[in-house]
């Protein structure tokens, strides 16, 4: 079975939750109409059940739920479509070719999704720019003992503009 085949028999989680929340809701329509729900919790009138407007409720929620699910996909599939592929990164600033300008990775995610991103500086680069603090910062147990700085992530061609 291909990859692809794979990641369409799955669901992924938000669209679990989504179908569950709509189930939920059909669930409760027929409850309330079955079991009277207003008179049981607030000793309201009793009403007879009304098989059609049931009906009704969940024809209406099934069409509302189908709606928003497909929204939601394909909110996801154009997400997906903006950030999978190849894309052109500058292997020293890491600017990101966007058609015919060049933009800083940060701007070109913000402008691609809903991604917040902060900065921070990896083993390796603390260790280089900072050596006092990512002393302190191992001796506090704050860098795991086993993070050499060459086996992190970041090594490579990279390497070369660190030091």
């Amino acid at each position: 079975m291909g990859r692809n085949q794979e990641r369409m028999r799955t669901l992924p989680r938000p669209r679990i939750l989504t179908i569950t929340a709509f189930l939920i809701m059909i669930l409760f329509s027929w409850a309330n109409e079955v079991f009277d729900l207003p008179h049981v919790l607030f000793s309201a009138p009793e009403t007879p059940i009304n098989w059609r407007e049931s009906i009704f409720e969940t024809v209406f929620l099934l069409i509302a739920g189908i709606i928003f699910f497909r929204m939601a996909s394909l909110y996801e599939e154009s997400l997906k479509k903006h950030l999978s592929g190849l894309h052109t990164i500058c292997s020293h600033c890491h600017s990101v070719r966007d058609q015919d300008r060049w933009v800083r990775l940060e701007e070109w995610l913000k402008q691609k999704s809903d991604a917040v991103l902060s900065h921070s500086l990896c083993w390796k680069c603390l260790k280089v720019h900072h050596p006092e603090i990512y002393g302190k910062k191992l001796r506090e147990g704050l860098i795991p003992a086993e993070s050499d700085p060459a086996d992190r992530a970041g090594g490579g061609e990279r390497d070369k503009t660190h030091g």
